[in-house]
């Protein structure tokens, strides 16, 4: 098929509303230029007649196609979003008329899903997920939400969108109750919970119409290892990257800040750090807070200063693009505020955690959101990021400083 008949497909394909984001015909025709050419190179990986496509490509190349915010690296319930809409990426082989994919996963509170069963386990898996999506539609000031698939089978791409929804906890039904699994269904969708794996699956189901669906023909190549080395099979030409995605290093470029006390028995102190409103002593506001700089945590970027001086104010930016001043100030710059101090506590208390006035943050609110740690990004000497990090970030983060 020539560039020609492609474009001319793909500006057809538009009309017909396929996708809910609106992409440009630029944005298609690239989109489906970098899937094809990834996708031909599938028997480096595997020998299978589906094409194999690697979940972070597919939410690359969605990033990259439609100039998308890449949300994947954060680990919350979208991969990208685009304006106010967020996007659940997800590729997988699916060789009949629906598939169960995972959507969600409880490990750090599977002791406490594992004592329950039927339909208490079903709401209690459903009320988790939805304050999942909750936390990310504050996050991110999203609006709407959509599934963006990317199915495999035999020689080919089936791409289509369906609806992301929070679970309908009231109209929750039991199909199915073992020591394995729960199975139910809130009226619109299927679900399974798995209990070794603590993971919550969704049923996604084909569109009965073929006009919502994007087919891209794959010509596997036979031999990807002669293509690498410049022999053999010529495929598609693809339009080039631009630039290349900046491997972040640690310490130097971004830091992970626990929200807990970072001990055997994690906890979040009643008193001080983000519970800091809740301090004796003066009267204090529903939003005092700090984000506390532990000396292992300081240890790590001493050398290079990731921040400025102590005192000294500089932009601080979260999802939603809103920006704070911060400094770093106390002794030995052990704290991360804002000014007005407030401003902080209003994104992380009740945008990203959904806590109320005064009400008090603990280690299993969090686990239950799966978000333990917030990111800081160094964009410059002056502007910074901020976004929330799951569940076990700040280890992970420890290691990678480490092993440098």
């Amino acid at each position: 098929m020539s560039y020609f008949d492609i474009y001319r497909d793909i500006r057809s394909l538009i009309g017909c509303k396929m996708f809910v984001f609106n992409p440009t015909v630029e944005g298609m025709f690239i989109y489906r230029q970098y899937l094809a050419a990834i996708a031909q190179l599938s028997n480096l990986f595997s020998d299978n007649a589906a094409p194999y496509l690697d979940y972070r490509s597919a939410e690359n190349i969605f990033c990259k196609a439609f100039d998308a915010d890449n949300l994947s690296r954060t680990d919350t319930a979208f991969d990208a979003k685009i304006d106010h809409l967020g996007i659940g990426i997800k590729t997988f082989i699916c060789k009949g008329t629906s598939k169960k994919e995972k959507v969600a996963e409880f490990n750090a509170i599977s002791s406490d899903l594992k004592i329950l069963s039927g339909l208490e386990l079903a709401i209690k898996v459903s009320e988790y997920r939805n304050q999942r999506i909750d936390s990310a539609y504050s996050t991110y000031a999203l609006k709407d939400s959509v599934y963006h698939l990317i199915t495999r089978r035999d020689g080919r791409l089936l791409i289509f969108e369906t609806l992301y929804e929070r679970v309908d906890i009231k109209n929750i039904t039991v199909t199915k109750d073992t020591t394995k699994t729960v199975e139910f269904n809130d009226g619109k969708n299927f679900y399974s919970f798995n209990f070794s794996k603590s993971t919550l699956f969704k049923q996604f189901d084909f569109p009965t119409d073929n006009k919502k669906i994007l087919d891209i023909p794959i010509a596997i190549l036979e031999d990807p290892y002669s293509f690498i080395l410049g022999k053999g099979d010529v495929y598609t030409a693809v339009k080039p990257i631009n630039h290349a995605v900046k491997e972040l290093e640690p310490a130097k470029d971004y830091i992970v800040i626990p929200l807990y006390i970072p001990k055997d028995e994690k906890s979040v102190p009643l008193a001080s750090g983000l519970n800091l409103w809740n301090a004796a002593g003066r009267p204090r506001d529903s939003g005092e807070m700090e984000l506390r700089l532990n000396k292992k945590l300081r240890d790590t970027y001493t050398d290079n200063q990731f921040f400025p001086p102590k005192d000294q104010t500089f932009n601080l930016k979260v999802p939603d693009g809103s920006v704070m001043r911060a400094k770093v100030c106390q002794q030995d710059c052990k704290a991360l505020m804002t000014n007005p101090n407030k401003d902080i506590s209003t994104w992380l208390l009740r945008t990203v955690l959904l806590l109320k006035e005064r009400e008090l943050l603990t280690y299993e609110h969090l686990e239950k959101l799966g978000i333990d740690s917030v990111i800081v990004t160094k964009v410059n000497e002056e502007n910074y990021t901020i976004d929330k990090a799951l569940l076990g970030s700040y280890e992970a983060y420890l290691e990678s400083c480490m092993t440098r």
